[in-house]
């Protein structure tokens, strides 16, 4: 019997190849969840309502799963490549929401603290415990640290404002941070800070929904004739144009751990090294990025040139999910 990549090659669309699409589409998110390489669009965990609603998203561009198969030269490649496009479209959700916004505003405000060192494979420390083995207390205790903080509301905004107001002030954020890197002692891995951190930060009910979804969609989510012309892609093309080759295969996961990528075979590499190289170039990126005002279009326009680079090169670094 032929695979599912050589009937959809074969452009057979009955019913049986898209149930067969959709269950590969479907497993391979569940692998990425249990890898923790895509984020709940609500924090917390995966529920199997998120799960459909991914599936759903990376259906919603039609053609997608053909375009995916035509370019892939093997069924782990081509697996590869759904993995790739599920985390694009994870990410391209996720940013959007509250948690989103303050998951990367929480990062950047640790990586340049000058109290705060970022320590090998992917953990956050204050800089008298960088030198003390790494947390293993679990994070109950940091979101007790947490709790005792108290958390500034967020102030008020213009009503004809378009952008999400601030969850609390920068004190309060870094009073909380304060609170969970001390109470651990030692260096703490970035996904469980950023989690503590954020449940503190935001309220239980927080809106899973994308930013301004009762709303216009702001204008530069809309594809038009100027996509690639505006100063985020110029950025983009500038900052994509210095990229090595080794830097380009590692923008997609510039916040996956290092151990997650060796196990997945990047560049053939270490931890120790991947650590390295993604350090060097979340550090070559920061300046160029941070405080941009087309940030976001930046970094999207980013993602489209390695998709496109991806494609070109062909078999590419070929690191299969397999579910």
């Amino acid at each position: 019997m032929s695979s599912v990549l050589e009937r959809i090659r074969a452009a057979e669309q009955d019913d049986a190849v898209l149930h067969e699409a959709i269950t590969l589409v479907t497993d391979i998110v569940e692998a990425l969840t249990r890898m923790r390489k895509i984020v709940p669009p609500g924090g917390g965990r995966w529920t199997a309502e998120d799960i459909e609603d991914l599936v759903g998203d990376f259906f919603a561009s039609p053609g997608r799963i053909i375009d995916l198969a035509v370019g892939a030269k093997d069924n782990a490649h081509f697996k590869h490549r759904i993995a790739k496009t599920l985390v694009r479209v994870n990410s391209s959700t996720f940013r959007k929401t509250a948690l989103g916004v303050l998951r990367r505003r929480v990062e950047r405000r640790l990586d340049g603290r000058p109290d705060v060192i970022d320590v090998a494979p992917e953990h956050w420390a204050l800089t008298p415990h960088a030198a003390a083995p790494h947390w293993s207390g679990g994070t109950e205790p940091l979101r007790v640290a947490a709790d005792a903080v108290p958390v500034a509301a967020a102030k008020s905004q213009a009503w004809d404002s378009d952008k999400r107001p601030q969850a609390t002030s920068v004190a309060s954020l870094d009073e909380v941070c304060t609170a969970v890197l001390d109470r651990a002692g030692a260096p703490v891995v970035k996904p469980d800070v950023l989690g503590v951190v954020c449940e503190r930060i935001l309220p239980a009910d927080v809106d899973h929904a994308p930013v301004g979804e009762d709303e216009e969609p702001p204008t530069h989510q809309v594809p038009d004739a100027e996509a690639h012309t505006g100063p985020g892609a110029a950025l983009a093309a500038t900052i994509w144009d210095d990229l090595t080759p080794d830097e380009r295969e590692l923008l997609p996961d510039l916040h996956t751990g290092s151990r997650q990528l060796e196990a997945e075979g990047a560049l053939d590499l270490g931890s120790s090294a991947l650590a390295v190289r993604l350090k060097n170039l979340r550090a070559k990126l920061r300046p160029l990025l941070e405080g941009f005002e087309d940030e976001t279009e930046t970094a999207r326009r980013l993602l489209e040139l390695y998709a496109e680079w991806d494609a070109q090169r062909g078999a590419g670094q070929n690191r299969g999910v397999e579910p």
